[in-house]
């Protein structure tokens, strides 16, 4: 089964902390909040991302500012689509119709001082963010599921950690938020997109006891850094999901 992903490194890792026969990763889109992503585009598009010194985050920044996220899912072929909340922990920027994900890789290039104007930010969890991110979700997923009609769409459930692998260790916060906090107010966001996926089956919910923090974690310790049995069980479940479709 090969898997596209619309989501961030809780998703992305697992192909490499816990690779499995017969699931592999087509497509990757990150960094980039569904609100952005079905927004118009920016009036003006430079070459700021050469200052994004990350190749990685400047091909995520790319992808958000120049709203590709199509062009990258439709550039291969895959049978599954494996989304999850994590990324919409950033903020998104916008000036009239325009939005941008308020990423690190945004913050470095240096674009909203370049583009000019006035604009504005969108607090992540607010009621208004809120809502124009579910009637973003809305037209994505009616675009793809018409572009991509037999294509399975898997929900990827979880929490971010309150407790680190090393109990004297302390789970950061992100942007001022704790993960109880960013737990409470991303709990209507995932039930929402738990909707959108093909069936109940495909809806990947993390017991509780694999949602710790990962000290030694390769990007450093965060409340989406989780331990080695996070991605071993989100991998088994992503076989189950391949056996199932295959039977279907």
């Amino acid at each position: 089964m090969r898997v596209a992903i619309h989501g961030s490194c809780i998703s992305r890792d697992v192909f490499e902390l816990a690779p499995r026969d017969n699931v592999d990763l087509a497509a990757y889109v990150a960094r980039s909040s569904f609100i952005s992503a079905m927004a118009p585009r920016p009036s003006v598009v430079g070459a700021e991302a050469q200052a994004v010194t990350s190749s990685f985050q400047r091909r995520m920044f790319l992808n958000d500012l120049r709203g590709t996220v199509f062009d990258v899912l439709g550039a291969t072929s895959y049978s599954l689509l494996l989304i999850d909340i994590i990324d919409e922990r950033f903020n998104v920027f916008y000036r009239g119709g325009e939005r941008i994900t308020d990423s690190q890789a945004l913050r470095e290039s240096g674009f909203l001082r370049k583009a000019g104007g006035t604009w504005s930010r969108l607090e992540t969890m607010t009621d208004e963010h809120f809502l124009q991110w579910s009637e973003a979700v809305a037209r994505f997923f009616e675009r793809f599921q018409r572009e991509n009609p037999s294509c399975g769409i898997a929900f990827l459930d979880a929490d971010w950690a309150t407790t680190a692998s090393v109990e004297s260790i302390e789970v950061p916060k992100f942007a001022g938020k704790s993960a109880e906090h960013a737990n409470r107010g991303f709990e209507r966001y995932r039930s929402l997109l738990a909707t959108y996926a093909t069936s109940a089956d495909h809806v990947i919910r993390p017991p509780k006891e694999f949602i710790v923090s990962d000290v030694g974690h390769k990007w450093g310790l965060a409340p989406f850094h989780y331990t080695q049995g996070f991605y071993d069980y989100v991998a088994d479940q992503l076989v189950k999901i391949a056996m199932l479709d295959s039977t279907t």
